[in-house]
């Protein structure tokens, strides 16, 4: 698992009161239906069956971001010098395709990209 957090600086916190994100997977990496999100499968020396799940990790959420969906429960106050943070945690999961016996995980490089836009409220 690793935690990362998105730094917000110089909201105008005359208009802005929070702020959110929304991801997407970019670059070649996909989702899946329950919004995990897939690397490229057709990168050199790439790890077969792990997905990454991405999650809220602050702000009072804790629950799991759905890539390419829109559900941005995290919202982070704009403080009064114009600043705020959005956290997150990101960490290795089973591919829709793992199956112990015939399709296990395999060692290799896993590298997937996400998009994120932020909304100001």
């Amino acid at each position: 698992e690793k935690q990362f957090t998105l730094n917000l600086s110089e909201c105008d916190n005359a208009t802005v009161k929070d702020a959110s994100a929304q991801f997407n997977s970019w670059g070649g990496s996909s989702s899946t239906s329950g919004g995990l999100l897939v690397p490229p499968a057709n990168l050199q020396g790439a790890a077969e069956n792990v997905n990454l799940v991405l999650a809220n990790n602050g702000n009072g959420a804790t629950d799991l971001i759905k890539i390419d969906q829109t559900n941005n429960t995290q919202k982070a106050t704009i403080s009064a010098d114009g600043t705020g943070d959005l956290f997150y945690r990101v960490a290795y999961t089973q591919g829709q395709k793992w199956n112990a016996d015939t399709s296990p995980v395999t060692a290799g490089t896993v590298q997937a990209q996400v998009a994120f836009t932020v909304i100001y409220n």
